[in-house]
């Protein structure tokens, strides 16, 4: 089987990430905007102290996420199972990367179930870029099959329009996402 360049791409994006220097270039991390006042004076009983909340009705421990990663390539499925066990371990949320491939075919579905099943009850974020939306002659379902594909709490629609300018698969045509997002949030329970 020959494959997509969506595919195509989905591996590159992994093979820079694990090979290439992806890092956060800024030499500062924003702290030196600020000046904190030292009290070492304390009664805090740092066990006593609950990051916990709520994440789209599900409890979490951390006020941490696993952003949109990856799925869509056969690499991608051991990647998503490993942050998905992450995830369960830390009991944070964690989301899939764009199910745009899934759209293409159902060759590697098993790369983005992967994370309902290693992550077991954690909340897990679907993930559509806008274009796909906007040209979606049925977004409803479109959305519907995407959160069932991997029992999603909540599903993301990333914008991303200079990337889909650029990239030679891109989709640069948006005309008709926000009429498409009011069918889908009118419809969906999921949150958007």
């Amino acid at each position: 089987m020959s494959q997509s360049r969506t595919v195509k791409r989905k591996i590159d994006h992994i093979n820079l990430c694990l090979t290439d220097q992806v890092e956060f270039k800024s030499k500062t991390n924003g702290f030196d905007n600020y000046e904190f006042v030292h009290n070492a004076i304390t009664e805090v009983v740092i066990d006593k102290i609950d990051l916990s909340t709520i994440f789209y009705g599900s409890k979490i421990d951390y006020p941490l996420i696993i952003s949109s990663m990856t799925g869509g390539a056969r690499k991608a499925e051991k990647l998503n199972e490993k942050l998905a066990e992450v995830a369960t371990f830390l009991n944070i949320p964690i989301g899939v990367g764009s199910q745009r491939q899934a759209l293409e075919d159902n060759s590697y579905y098993s790369s983005y179930r992967v994370v309902k099943k290693a992550g077991g009850m954690v909340p897990i974020l679907g993930n559509i870029g806008a274009a796909q939306v906007a040209q979606s002659k049925k977004p409803v379902d479109l959305i519907k099959s995407l959160i069932d594909m991997v029992d999603a709490s909540a599903m993301i629609v990333h914008l991303n329009p200079l990337q889909e300018l650029l990239q030679p698969e891109g989709e640069p045509n948006f005309k008709g996402l926000l009429v498409n997002l009011e069918k889908i949030c009118a419809k969906i329970e999921k949150p958007m």
